[in-house]
């Protein structure tokens, strides 16, 4: 029986060429990365931070700056010096690798 190698070594590449087209973040990530942002922007009056529902789709890489344009739904319920506030999370984001992690832009 004959096995060519040559064709197995050229599936392993174009399966490694596909992967680094969609190194966005992952959902996990990307939460993270929104969770971040709102801790910094209310820093010590932010008792709390919870996304809910939250979906990511069409990751593509960003044209006008690093990183890639994901687009996002969800609601961010925040707990601000004690009181609940509810916001709708939907759009497009640009998230950018920033050290170990991510980071979240608007645009």
């Amino acid at each position: 029986m004959h096995t060519n190698k040559g064709s197995g070594l050229l599936a392993l590449a174009c399966a490694f060429a596909l992967a680094g087209c969609s190194a966005g973040p992952s959902k996990a990530d990307a939460q993270k990365a929104i969770e971040a942002e709102f801790s910094r922007m209310f820093g010590a009056a932010l008792q709390g931070v919870e996304i809910q529902g939250f979906e990511m789709a069409g990751c593509r890489k960003a044209k006008a700056a690093d990183g890639y344009a994901c687009d996002v739904t969800g609601k961010v319920v925040l707990n601000i010096a004690g009181t609940q506030q509810v916001r709708p999370l939907q759009g497009n984001l640009r998230f950018r690798r920033d050290g170990g992690g991510w980071k979240v832009y608007e645009k």
